[in-house]
């Protein structure tokens, strides 16, 4: 049965981007000629396994949107508002796909996989996490975080699988791990300082992480390691732009 997804656009254009584009928010940032969300929304399109699609933003979204057709939602204030906008138009009767609006090299059978790995493991909460060698051998000069654990060095996708009762469960816990996602250190503390101990002597794994933050938010979550490092390649800064211009050709 095909996954509802919720793709989150309504972050304004008021930070690093305000010196290379005019444009009010940041999914409308030109990539190849066309509004970076664009290609979020076509990926998804594209997906055989996802059905609705709401995305949540602004009213200049909307003839991208009605072009799949989509359901525009209106945006709040937050991150975490849009999310609970998103779940509260589709209410999906199963899980829901979360995308953010910056990862235009993703692509309907990237999309796909994802969902097939996560249907792998059961868990309430799925998030992807790519390998560094693999993210840096397709794209070198990407700018990313990471955490180099006992078993790889991994950074972060834009992609969330849940539960929506899980997801409004874990909306407080996930304004702190949001917070922190860029410093890692800080969300090592989330875990226990018994966690940044054995990071430091390089023992600790992904799969402990994984049953804490699992612990943590009181129901199943499972990370997976995804094969496309496109899920993690979002545009955060200008470099990041020029970056999938190139990839985009």
């Amino acid at each position: 049965m095909p996954v509802d997804a919720v793709v989150l656009a309504g972050r304004l254009n008021q930070g690093a981007f305000r010196e290379v584009s005019d444009v009010p928010y940041e999914a409308l940032l030109d990539v190849g000629g066309r509004p970076m969300v664009s290609y979020v929304l076509a990926a998804l399109a594209a997906a055989q396994e996802v059905g609705r699609v709401a995305v949540v933003g602004p009213p200049q979204l909307g003839e991208l949107v009605r072009e799949h057709p989509f359901l525009l939602v209106p945006m709040g204030e937050t991150v975490f508002d849009n999310v609970q906008a998103g779940l509260a138009a589709l209410e999906p009767a199963g899980k829901v796909l979360i995308a953010t609006s910056d990862i235009p090299l993703i692509s309907g059978p990237m999309v796909d996989r994802f969902l097939k790995q996560c249907a792998a493991r059961p868990a309430r909460l799925h998030y992807p996490v790519v390998r560094r060698e693999l993210a840096e051998a397709k794209y070198p000069l990407v700018r990313r975080t990471y955490v180099t654990l006992a078993d790889g060095t991994f950074t972060g996708g834009n992609l969330f699988l849940a539960e929506p009762a899980a997801v409004a469960a874990a909306l407080e816990q996930g304004r702190r791990v949001f917070a922190y996602r860029k410093r890692p250190w800080k969300l090592l503390g989330l875990l226990g300082w018994t966690f940044v101990l054995r990071y430091l002597t390089h023992r600790l794994t992904l799969g402990q992480v994984e049953a804490r933050a699992s612990e943590l938010l009181g129901f199943p979550g499972a990370a997976v390691v995804s094969p496309d490092p496109e899920v993690g390649v979002d545009v955060d800064w200008p470099q990041d732009l020029q970056l999938v211009r190139a990839a985009l050709g």
